[in-house]
């Protein structure tokens, strides 16, 4: 046995729910907002009306700092988790549970409290206003989520052990779990793993895993790096590898097996879109989505790539803002390029060998179409490879002499780090990002909506030395 943390908004079942659930599993039970109470020597509401919410986080944090090791049960202020200290203090040899309830749910329930609003919103339009801010953060955070609209403080305690202690995968399930599995293009200890995961007495739910998805993807480096991740802040996941036929058949193993996060690759990033519940504001303005997670019965859709993308080009420091781009390429990866250029204020221009497919692309950003060949007289302040190309070590769209020493080339493709289109570029003078940085940047926030917790781009740069 060991922690466990119940984490959500206001009004979600928190503290009726962790006391019930210490009870029945003979553990102690805390609830940090009368630690933070009994620190201050002050109702919470006092804290708020004299020293505002900055006062209150702080004295939370460090609260959190002080929390026992020992197997006990945890209940959470509702802004605990967006604080990454607070995360990343709680997650240490913790199972985190996050209790959710509609907004309708909450109103109701904490109508009439003492606990000042944190905004100048209404009670109601404050409420959707914070869970839309927190829920990436919340699902980040959590190992497994529970629903609490129609449920007593006892049923969600109930189904909190079941998660803890829970049985078997159904037969039929396990069935239609190993056909997927023999069909996979993955070694055989993976598959080995995979078959366990689903044979066998469900896993602790802390144990959870998290994959790569994709045909093909067994050249990602995304195993690697996150299990290092995984290792090294204590969290108990493992990363594998899913590289199977069809979308539809990862994502029922995906559920099957009780997924915590996904990493989407070519060719499924713009077909997952239709299968998802929920999607970043992000991930539908580019019409793709790279990142997975689950949240009780949703799967959130998120877009990292277009992260991936932008803050390499911020690190150079250079002012883009009315320059012109040209991304080479019409897919999913040149939709997020097209996407972080527009952020950076560049004006894009689309090429590709079917030109059908970047006017369609350039109807929907409102962007131009040209030609390779017209890249040579725009000398354009950004050049982005948003293709395949070059991924055999030999092929490039561009030569040197189609290229200026005042342009920044990104190459999107990482395998291998120098790619024929950088040698070109080199010897052009041109500036040179490689698509590493996209994976490096991309990932990082790929690890945060995973675990609700940060890391520094260096760490995963010298992961991949």
């Amino acid at each position: 046995m060991e922690r466990i943390v119940l984490i959500g908004f206001r009004g979600t079942g928190k503290t009726a729910t962790g006391s019930i659930l210490a009870r029945r599993l003979r553990l102690p039970f805390i609830d940090t907002d009368s630690l933070i109470e009994k620190r201050a020597g002050k109702p919470v509401a006092d804290i708020f009306a004299e020293g505002g919410e900055s006062v209150f986080r702080e004295i939370e944090a460090s609260v959190v700092d002080t929390l026992p090791c020992a197997p006990c049960v945890i209940s959470c202020g509702g802004g605990t988790v967006i604080n990454y200290r607070g995360v990343y203090g709680l997650r240490q040899g913790s199972t985190m549970v996050l209790l959710t309830a509609q907004p309708a749910t909450i109103h109701e329930r904490i109508s009439g409290s003492s606990r000042p609003a944190l905004t100048a919103l209404t009670e109601a339009d404050e409420i959707n206003h914070l869970l839309s801010e927190r829920r990436a953060q919340y699902c980040g955070a959590a190992d497994f989520c529970i629903a609490t609209d129609d449920k007593s403080p006892e049923m969600v305690a109930d189904e909190i052990i079941r998660r803890l202690f829970g049985g078997r995968v159904s037969d039929e399930k396990q069935r239609e779990a190993l056909v997927i599995i023999d069909g996979m293009s993955v070694p055989e200890d993976t598959k080995a793993d995979l078959r366990r995961r689903v044979t066998v007495r469900k896993r602790h739910p802390a144990k959870r895993l998290c994959a790569i998805a994709g045909n093909p993807c067994m050249h990602s480096k995304s195993p690697q790096v996150f299990n290092r991740l995984f290792r090294d802040f204590g969290i108990r996941y493992h990363y594998t590898f899913f590289e199977y036929s069809s979308a539809e058949a990862i994502l029922n193993l995906a559920e099957i097996l009780e997924l915590k996060g996904m990493s989407v690759t070519i060719p499924f990033k713009e077909d997952i879109m239709e299968h998802l519940n929920r999607v970043s504001e992000d991930a539908a303005a580019i019409g793709a989505a790279n990142t997975i997670v689950w949240c009780g019965d949703e799967r959130q859709g998120y877009n990292t790539d277009w992260l991936g993308i932008k803050r390499p080009l911020e690190a150079t420091c250079l002012d883009f803002n009315g320059d012109s781009a040209v991304v080479l390429g019409a897919g999913g990866a040149a939709r997020a390029a097209v996407y972080a250029l527009q952020n950076l204020g560049l004006n894009v221009v689309i090429v590709n060998r079917n030109r059908e497919k970047a006017k369609s692309l350039a109807a929907e950003f409102a962007c131009d179409v040209g030609t390779t060949e017209e890249i040579v007289d725009s000398q354009p302040a950004v050049i982005i490879n948003a293709t395949s190309v070059g991924m055999d070590g030999t092929s490039t769209l561009l030569k040197s002499d189609q290229l200026h020493a005042n342009t920044t080339v990104f190459d999107l493709v990482y395998t291998p780090p120098i790619t024929p289109l950088l040698r070109e570029a080199e010897r052009a003078g041109c500036r040179c990002i490689s698509g590493t940085e996209m994976f490096i940047h991309q990932l990082c926030e790929q690890f945060r909506i995973f675990t609700g917790m940060q890391v520094d781009s260096d760490i995963v740069r010298e992961i991949l030395r």
